[in-house]
């Protein structure tokens, strides 16, 4: 059956056996919180009865109950709200540091089971560290709540961007999926599935190592906002030309290196390394049935009760598709229709593709992604030797700039 991976927060860790039956449940995406029927997996295909990994070793600290959060923490501002958490940008009162801290209310914690889950995932995420992995610090709990203490987003997300520019250029996405493949290539080494690949769960930090120097030669090419760079790169045919097709970064124009010094200052994270679906409470009579996810991310194979690895890769698809395009590659008038589209719309993903203006490489890495055959799809650590990343200039040799 091969490598065992864990989703992150559930309860699933193997590839279940295929389901004779498709089965009935509600599901909304993130932009509705209406509950429609449609097709999707139970929840009891999220039960494993094989022996559980010795997850105690995740367990690295338990939640803090020695003082109350708010007496290390100020909240400033909300900055985002699930159906299950509320996100707000809060500053420790003692070294003045900016943190992101998730509240999450006990009442929307289904069982005790979700209870430990919660626990494990959260022990196994503090154990990771990687560029291009939100960071979390610290795990506190009172009567009410959980709190999650993660490193902050300070600038907007692309989310936000792409409602103002709605396409980004190649160069740009070949750069963003880069470190969020990146990202992944970790996790799957760590034997772990992301299960969550979105717009909405990739984040930008501004990288300040040299920010003290930055302020006092205040110069206006050096103090440039994600969205400035956007800009300008999206104004500049011959820019983008220059970035796509020049091999050696020596080579570059001087307007094309001052333009990856800015890129390089800021870092894009991906966010809600768990499955936060399992976390919410039922909201149906039959305990079994409601599965909050965004549909348009979801791969094939779990509509027909397989949970893989391979679920992230179709999302870094799906995701690369939308910063291309800045829409979706399958739709329909309802939601279930949507959900057959992605089920069985064998020739409408590839139609879509070949719609798009980019390079005949970034196409078939497309295709290689959003490909229903979970045994054919490309696999995230071959991603990296695709030519779409080997053309041009190397993402990885612009590290350290």
């Amino acid at each position: 059956m091969g490598n065992v991976f864990n989703v992150v927060g559930c309860e699933c860790s193997k590839m279940h056996q295929k389901s004779n039956s498709i089965h009935k449940v509600r599901v909304s995406d993130s932009t509705s919180s209406e509950l429609i029927s449609s097709t999707i997996i139970p929840r009891e295909l999220y039960k494993d009865e094989t022996k559980k990994p010795h997850y105690q070793k995740y367990i690295t600290k338990k939640p803090s109950k020695d003082y109350n959060v708010l007496d290390k923490y100020t909240k400033i501002c909300e900055i985002g709200r699930t159906h299950y958490s509320t996100v707000y940008k809060a500053q420790n009162k003692l070294n003045n540091e900016f943190r992101a801290l998730k509240e999450i209310p006990k009442e929307n914690i289904e069982n005790s089971d979700d209870t430990k889950n919660i626990v494990i995932s959260v022990g196994m995420l503090r154990g990771l560290e990687h560029p291009n992995l939100i960071k979390l610090y610290e795990f506190y709990e009172d009567e009410k709540n959980y709190y999650i203490i993660n490193e902050l987003c300070d600038e907007i997300d692309l989310d936000e961007i792409l409602k103002e520019r709605i396409l980004l250029c190649e160069f740009l996405v070949k750069y963003i999926m880069y470190k969020i493949f990146s990202a992944i290539n970790y996790l799957h080494k760590q034997k772990i599935i992301h299960g969550n690949v979105k717009i909405t769960n990739v984040g930008i930090v501004y990288n300040n190592k040299n920010k003290n120097n930055e302020n006092k030669n205040n110069n206006e090419e050096n103090n440039l906002c994600m969205k400035d760079l956007i800009n300008i790169i999206s104004d500049d045919e011959d820019l983008q030309k220059e970035l796509l097709h020049e091999k050696f970064y020596v080579f570059l124009s001087d307007k094309a290196k001052l333009f990856l010094k800015n890129l390089s200052k800021f870092e894009f994270k991906l966010l809600d390394c768990w499955a936060q679906d399992i976390f919410i409470k039922n909201q149906s009579e039959n305990d079994n049935s409601d599965i909050i996810l965004n549909i348009n991310y979801l791969s094939p194979e779990l509509f027909d009760g397989y949970i893989v690895k391979e679920r992230d890769e179709w999302a870094c698809g799906i995701l690369m598709f939308n910063l291309i395009k800045g829409y979706y590659p399958f739709d329909g008038d309802s939601k279930e229709e949507l959900v057959l589209d992605i089920v069985n719309g064998n020739d409408s993903v590839e139609g879509e593709i070949k719609k798009l203006k980019v390079s005949k490489e970034c196409k078939d890495l497309l295709k290689k992604l959003l490909d229903r055959n979970i045994n054919n799809r490309i696999k995230v650590e071959d991603v990296f030797k695709h030519d779409f990343f080997q053309k041009g200039i190397k993402i990885q040799d612009l590290s350290n700039l």
